[in-house]
């Protein structure tokens, strides 16, 4: 709500030093012995006037209409934030002033002195030096910045031209961590020959608070066009982000049919609060002679406060190692959203298709959106092109599209999950 601001007392500390000081001249307009200084912001924002009249002082401060708006908006994630619109230099020095703002290093306090006692500093000097005086924590909280808030940075990379290695370096927005954040990445495009085996894999390396370097690789006889990968950042103590790797070559499981590999998670969950949670791919490494399957997934159980990761592959095909990377964290619908969806193409001439998400609550702010493949059912003989994106991103919801393209046609299914992320 407003702030709410009693400006007796200030007034009345303004009036006793003024008092023992005894007269005082302000460079101005003197009339009959007292100095009159006025500070006036046009455009009908707001209106301070300071005036010194035989040897007493008396400030006032006008807010009209809203123009200005000091509000303390009380803990959220947190974090304390000042929000002030149609921001004024010179008007929040008077009002701060007034409210009698408590300025630990006495920045405030030497000026509204030095001010009172006539020295040259004008209302618009004063402004302007204050803004400088102040912290940088300070600044930030009453420019409405929130600081130390969970915040979670997400984002796409795709490369054209593959020539079996890929590296780019992902920037995260400014001032988004304060300590290097965890990172995950998946697959959202995959252009690849089927003359070899399907052989992609995804690498983070020196993540830093300003971003992180990403590598993309092929090996072997493996010819890879094109690849796109998602990326997603979260500071530690919001919830968990890993990849694991496993191979369905592993002698404790069978030659075909259903094989799963499992994992639990170990978090501290708590038991009153909702997650948001899920997986993609991240690591192809599949033989061309079968089908292309893969499914990975998590399920978080609440009443035991664990979560299961899972991936697995069935009937004939033959798969090596492959990966996935898996996210949970506490839901804030009004910041964080995720869901997936499944694209059943059947083997059909189709060339795309396409969703609509709803979200559950709408954003304050349109949201960054991402999507990561995680379920491929790929038929062998034509090239593997599938792509995932999003479109018409708005505060309402969005599209989800997948497509295949060229002469490529075998798209038996594609699951997507997608995470939307709106700004602080």
């Amino acid at each position: 709500g407003d702030s709410d601001c009693d400006s007796t007392e200030r007034i009345s500390t303004i009036n006793h030093r003024l008092q023992n000081m005894g007269n005082t001249s302000a460079k101005g307009t003197v009339e009959r012995g007292a100095a009159t200084v006025k500070a006036t912001v046009q455009r009908g924002a707001a209106r301070a006037t300071a005036i010194v009249q035989r040897g007493a002082a008396r400030a006032t401060a006008i807010v009209e209409k809203g123009a200005f708006r000091l509000r303390a908006v009380g803990f959220e994630r947190g974090a304390v934030k000042i929000d002030i619109k149609n921001n004024c230099g010179m008007i929040l020095v008077v009002v701060l002033l007034i409210c009698g703002y408590e300025d630990p290093s006495g920045n405030i306090r030497f000026l509204l002195e030095a001010t009172a006692a006539g020295t040259k500093i004008s209302l618009l000097i004063f402004a302007a030096v204050l803004i400088l005086a102040i912290s940088a924590a300070s600044f930030y909280y009453l420019m409405g910045i929130e600081m130390n808030s969970p915040q979670i940075s997400v984002g796409t990379y795709h490369t054209d031209n593959f020539d079996q290695n890929s590296t780019c370096q992902v920037r995260f927005p400014p001032n988004t961590f304060n300590e290097p954040p965890k990172v995950i990445v998946a697959f959202n495009n995959i252009a690849a020959s089927n003359d070899a085996n399907l052989r992609l894999n995804s690498i983070i390396e020196r993540i830093t608070t300003d971003g992180f370097t990403l590598k993309i690789k092929t090996w072997a006889d493996s010819t890879v066009w094109s690849a796109g990968i998602t990326w997603i950042a979260i500071p530690s103590n919001l919830g968990k982000v890993n990849r694991r790797d496993f191979s369905f070559r592993d002698k404790n499981l069978p030659t075909s049919g259903e094989r799963a590999y499992n994992k639990n998670v170990s978090m501290d969950f708590d038991p009153e609060q909702h997650y948001l949670h899920g997986a993609a791919i991240s690591r192809l490494d599949f033989d061309n002679s079968t089908n292309i399957r893969l499914k990975v997934s998590t399920d978080y159980q609440q009443d035991d406060r664990s979560l299961g990761f899972s991936a697995s592959t069935w009937n004939n095909t033959k798969g090596a190692r492959n990966g996935a990377s898996y996210f949970i964290f506490k839901a804030q619908e009004e910041y964080i959203q995720s869901g997936y969806h499944s694209f059943k193409f059947n083997y059909s001439q189709k060339e795309s298709m396409r969703h609509t998400v709803r979200f559950n609550s709408v954003f304050k702010t349109v949201p960054n959106a991402v999507v990561m493949l995680s379920y491929i059912d790929i038929v062998k003989g034509d090239h593997t092109r599938v792509s995932a994106k999003v479109e018409n991103v708005a505060r309402e919801g969005m599209d989800i599209k997948v497509r295949q393209w060229d002469s490529s046609r075998n798209l038996h299914r594609i699951d997507v999950t997608w995470i939307a992320v709106a700004s602080h």
